[in-house]
C-alpha cells in the first residue's frame, strides 16, 4: 500500500499565489459559500493577498498531500470565544 503524507501548515506570504489560485477556484465553483465574489477578488493585487495572509485576526493553513497543496483553511476570530472556519478545495 502506498503511503500518503498529509501536512497542515500555516500559509506564508511567499505562498500568496497558490492561496489566491485555490481561493479563486473555490469562488468559481461555490460562489454562495464564501463572503466574496470571483470578479472582485480576481482584481486584487499581491499586496492584498499578502496582507490577508499576515492578518492578526485571521489565520490561513495549507493542506498538502504528498507535498502538493490540495486545500486551504481559514480561521477567523469572531468574539473572544467564537471562531469561524472556512475551507477551500483545489479540484
Amino acid at each position: 500500500m502506498k503511503k500518503i503524507k498529509i501536512i497542515v501548515e500555516k500559509i506564508t506570504t511567499s505562498e500568496w499565489e497558490i492561496f489566491r489560485t485555490i481561493r479563486l477556484n473555490a469562488l468559481l465553483q461555490y460562489p454562495a459559500s464564501f463572503g466574496g465574489g470571483y470578479d472582485k477578488e480576481l482584481k486584487y493585487k499581491k499586496t492584498h493577498w499578502t496582507e490577508l495572509i499576515s492578518s492578526s485576526s485571521q489565520k490561513f493553513y495549507g493542506i498538502k498531500i504528498n507535498n502538493q497543496f490540495v486545500s486551504i483553511a481559514g480561521v477567523k476570530q469572531i468574539t473572544s470565544y467564537e471562531w469561524m472556519m472556512s475551507v477551500s478545495l483545489k479540484l
